[in-house]
């Protein structure tokens, strides 16, 4: 349980809010990652730390746009605007970082997030 990799969709919160068929053996289509999306975005969601907050969102969001079978699904803004600011916020925070075994690795990693979703949010019509 907790972390296992240095991409914010590596653990257990966040593949726990994507559909096991998602991560298996379906594409899923756009109104399906939307759906997803709001259960995690919803505000009465628990979570027990504002970092698994912040990286439960940001990895659903990373894992639609990175997981090499899936398309590239169509994220609403508002999505990609909140996602964004939590790898920005995580990137800067030295309690966050100071957890992670490899903190420069992990630190590299949230950059090429951000550098994803810069671009997922130019690919926007």
């Amino acid at each position: 349980m907790g972390a296992w990799g240095y991409r914010t969709y590596e653990n257990d919160h966040v593949l726990d809010n994507v559909p096991y068929s998602f991560q298996e053996y379906k594409t899923p289509t756009n109104s399906e990652v939307d759906k997803t999306l709001k259960k995690v975005f919803n505000p009465s969601k628990i979570f027990f730390t504002k970092y698994q907050k912040m990286e439960t969102r940001l990895g659903v969001v990373v894992y639609f746009l990175e997981t090499e079978y899936l398309y590239r699904p169509h994220i609403a803004r508002k999505y990609l605007l909140y996602s964004l600011a939590y790898a920005r916020k995580l990137k800067k925070d030295k309690k966050y970082l100071a957890d992670w075994k490899g903190k420069k690795a992990r630190k590299n990693r949230l950059e090429k997030e951000i550098k994803l979703i810069r671009e997922a949010q130019n690919n926007i019509l």
